[in-house]
């Protein structure tokens, strides 16, 4: 399959990979709509064992792993504790 980059959408973790880590034990949250525009909806991540939440900061603060697309801003930054794992791309860092 080829993808262009106009059919490209990127999410964090499509419901397949949740499935996974929640199998090994991980609790995955999940903001809401987050995979929406790549085609996922909430039904098909609660499925896989995501717990649903409502805003950005209940994952943020709760969060030991944040996998992200884009760098966490500085307010979102401001809501992680302290010695958190970010992954993604941090290139845009500020």
């Amino acid at each position: 399959m080829i993808f262009h980059k106009t059919d490209y959408i990127p999410v964090a973790a499509v419901p397949k990979t949740v499935a996974e880590f929640t199998k090994k034990g991980f609790k995955i949250l999940l903001q809401h709509n987050a995979g929406q525009a790549a085609g996922f909806d909430n039904h098909a991540y609660r499925q896989s064992g995501a717990v649903i939440c409502s805003s950005a900061a209940d994952i943020l603060t709760q969060t030991d792993i944040l996998l992200k697309i884009r760098a966490p801003n500085k307010s979102e930054i401001s809501l992680l504790p302290n010695n958190r794992f970010i992954i993604g791309d941090l290139r845009n860092l500020t």
